[in-house]
């Protein structure tokens, strides 16, 4: 399986991912598919596979994006790579409501789950209004 990194903003391919020794890629219907690539840590590679790096192969339409890098250890063997990520379902899963003026990462854990479990329809609905209409922030 020959994996492909892709351009961020257009998703055409850009390089070929080789000097691999496994791949696990699972896509689901109803939930974010993951995907975990074994190889010897290289510079290369690391660069290659960049934490936000959006990869792909042949045989699918699936887009995925590297979340973590791991290097593995274990006695008597040299270390592994181990570059894991999801698709880019879970990437939205990631999305924050915030009220317009106060950025959410000011706000302490407990304010941002009463926003995001207290609003309303009307209230994201008039915050969109907000922010991407009139261009307040």
């Amino acid at each position: 399986m020959d994996i492909l990194t892709l351009d961020n903003a257009t998703y055409t391919a850009t390089g070929v991912v080789s000097d691999v020794e496994s791949i696990l890629w699972v896509e689901r219907y109803l939930e974010p598919g993951e995907f975990k690539i074994v190889c010897e840590p290289s510079p290369k590679l690391r660069t290659q596979l960049a934490l936000g790096t959006l990869i792909s192969h042949m045989d699918t339409p699936e887009v995925m994006m590297v979340e973590n890098h791991e290097i593995s250890e274990t006695l008597g063997s040299p270390p592994k790579l181990e570059v894991t990520g999801r698709s880019l379902d879970a990437f939205l899963q990631k999305r924050i409501i915030s009220n317009a003026g106060t950025p959410a990462y000011n706000r302490t854990n407990k304010e941002v789950i009463d926003i995001v479990y207290n609003a309303t329809p009307s209230a994201i609905a008039l915050q969109l209004l907000t922010v991407y209409v009139l261009g307040s922030a």
